[in-house]
């Protein structure tokens, strides 16, 4: 999270690399942000974009809240001006998230439809 609220793009990038540290990505230490959120508060937008893409390819969760309610996109939203390459990246991965949501719940009501029985996670 220090390099990410720094900016430095190659060291997330590599860091990112160590199956250990990417099973940390959403962690959500005092503040309740992730490190989503704080690389949304830098204000370099083609470092911060870079490192937004970094965090999500990495498994970064674009719709966790902080303690305050917000997601790294609200952040984004109340910055002056809001920057627009990183506001659209994170977009982008909100509605690949709402997708895969739906295509699990499509695939519980078919299982459903066709079996009595429905798995737990549904």
């Amino acid at each position: 999270m220090h390099f990410v609220f720094l900016g430095s793009v190659d060291i997330v990038a590599r860091v990112l690399q160590d199956p250990r540290v990417r099973a940390t990505v959403n962690m959500q230490p005092n503040t309740g942000y992730t490190a989503l959120h704080d690389v949304c508060l830098h204000k370099d937008e083609t470092k911060a974009t870079s490192i937004i893409h970094i965090l999500l390819q990495a498994g970064g969760n674009a719709a966790l809240t902080s303690k305050h309610g917000q997601t790294p996109l609200d952040l984004i939203r109340h910055r002056h001006p809001p920057p627009h390459a990183a506001s659209t990246l994170l977009k982008q991965a909100l509605a690949e998230a709402k997708k895969a949501s739906l295509l699990v719940k499509a695939r519980c009501l078919a299982v459903a439809a066709n079996s009595s029985a429905v798995a737990p996670s549904c």
